[in-house]
């Protein structure tokens, strides 16, 4: 998918009815979408996509955060912006404004009605990475910071020791957690998530001859 790292003044295009990779893609506001890393959930014939906005980010100085945004389609071409589901203004709030989260996943947990959000929580050039819970009610609501998710291996020492991640649920339900084990000679590794989707769940992480 397209991003950019400003707005477009180009004119965008009232509608979309084919995809061209490279292309820039335009949202219902007629911006260029900051969509960073992003993870897709579907929700009834709606897909909804969560992403970094890195219009703060400099390559050159301390990481700063903008937003996680979210945006709707139906079709893959024509994209509505929903809002921006985590600012800049709630890390502030939560004492982590030099923190920067990055490679969002959204899921439905059944039980509890929500929507539960797993992301990389980053700090100064990655010195320190760990994994963030939120929550929110809606796909395209406020998504709220639960807590962190300390890793139960007693190798990882309670830290995350991942690199890019995703979440999966498989044909029985289950859902698990994957990533990229950084000291690990790049295995991919996963864990299963518990009944809340809120913790890895201890003795269940697999360490794959997967190596990226």
């Amino acid at each position: 998918m397209g991003v950019a790292p400003a707005a477009d003044s180009a004119a965008a295009p009232a509608s979309w009815s084919v995809i061209e990779p490279g292309k820039m893609i335009y949202d219902s506001r007629g911006n260029r979408m900051q969509c960073h890393s992003p993870g897709v959930i579907k929700v009834g014939d709606t897909y909804y996509l969560h992403g970094e906005d890195l219009g703060r980010y400099c390559m050159n100085a301390p990481y700063s955060f903008s937003n996680i945004s979210c945006w709707s389609t139906k079709d893959f071409s024509n994209w509505t912006f929903e809002r921006n589901v985590i600012t800049h203004a709630q890390m502030v709030a939560w004492g982590r404004e030099d923190w920067v989260i990055a490679r969002p996943h959204v899921i439905f947990n059944a039980k509890n009605r929500e929507y539960v959000m797993i992301a990389k929580f980053l700090k100064d050039n990655a010195s320190d990475c760990r994994l963030g819970c939120f929550t929110s009610r809606t796909p395209a609501g406020s998504f709220e910071f639960k807590h962190f998710m300390p890793c139960p291996d007693p190798a990882d020492a309670g830290k995350y020791v991942g690199g890019d991640g995703t979440v999966f649920q498989d044909k029985a339900g289950k859902v698990y957690f994957a990533a990229i084990s950084i000291f690990n000679d790049f295995h991919v590794w996963i864990y299963q998530l518990d009944a809340d989707y809120y913790q890895l769940v201890p003795g269940t992480k697999v360490d794959t001859d997967l190596e990226i």
